[in-house]
């Protein structure tokens, strides 16, 4: 199986080739439904009581998903998206 995908691979021709630039880094503060709770108060510690501790789609994602909608979050390696999925699993079951 790996020479099969190894040859399919080698006959491959690469067609356009573009890189996306960096860009600033965006935060965001704990989201509002949050600030009462037991996980607001964590994550403020967590954070230091830093003004704009998350990432924004971070943000963005734990209130989509607070209104019930549904989401696709697409972002680079490493950018927190498990997290943000994480602290909505733990603020809906515990």
């Amino acid at each position: 199986m790996y020479n099969t995908l190894r040859d399919i691979l080698q006959t491959m021709v690469v067609m356009e080739q573009f890189e996306i630039p960096g860009r600033q880094a965006r935060h965001a503060s704990i989201p509002e439904f949050l600030s009462n709770s037991l996980i607001g108060s964590y994550l403020s510690r967590q954070f230091d009581g830093r003004k704009n501790p998350l990432w924004s789609h971070q943000a963005q994602a734990l209130n989509i998903l607070e209104q019930g909608d549904n989401l696709v979050l697409s972002t680079g390696t490493a950018s927190g998206k498990v997290w943000s999925f994480a602290v909505w699993r733990f603020i809906r079951y515990f």
